[in-house]
C-alpha cells in the first residue's frame, strides 16, 4: 500500500513537473504547506475518496508563468465550469447572496 502511494506521488511530481516545466524545488515549494487559494481546504475529496489538490492554471499560457496558484477538486471544478470567466463566477455569488437576503420565488411572507 506505501509502495503505491509512494509510486502515485512521485508520478503526480513527475508529471506537474514536465507540464508546468517545474525544478523539483519550485515543485515542492508549491505544494509546501499547500492548501486551496479559493476556500482553504487542505485535502481535496472526489466521489468520497481524498484526492490530491490540483495546480490550477491558465490554459492560454505554458510553463511556470501559466500557474495561478493550488485548488481543492470543488473550486477547481467551479472554475472549470465558469470557463474561467470572472463575471459568471461573479453573477453566480450575487445570486447567492440575493437569495440569502430575499428568499426564493415561493419564500413566505411575513
Amino acid at each position: 500500500m506505501v509502495d503505491r502511494v509512494r509510486r502515485a506521488a512521485i508520478e503526480h511530481m513527475s508529471t506537474n513537473k514536465r507540464r508546468f516545466k517545474l525544478t523539483t524545488a519550485q515543485y515542492i515549494a508549491l505544494y509546501k504547506d499547500a492548501k486551496c487559494v479559493v476556500c482553504g481546504a487542505v485535502v481535496s475529496w472526489v466521489d468520497g475518496k481524498e484526492a490530491r489538490l490540483v495546480i490550477d492554471h491558465d490554459h492560454e499560457k505554458t510553463g511556470p508563468e501559466s500557474i495561478r496558484g493550488i485548488l481543492c477538486h470543488s473550486c477547481n471544478l467551479a472554475i472549470g465550469w465558469a470557463e474561467d470567466n470572472p463575471a459568471i463566477l461573479e453573477a453566480l455569488a450575487a445570486y447567492l447572496r440575493r437569495y440569502a437576503a430575499e428568499g426564493g420565488p415561493f419564500r413566505r411572507n411575513t
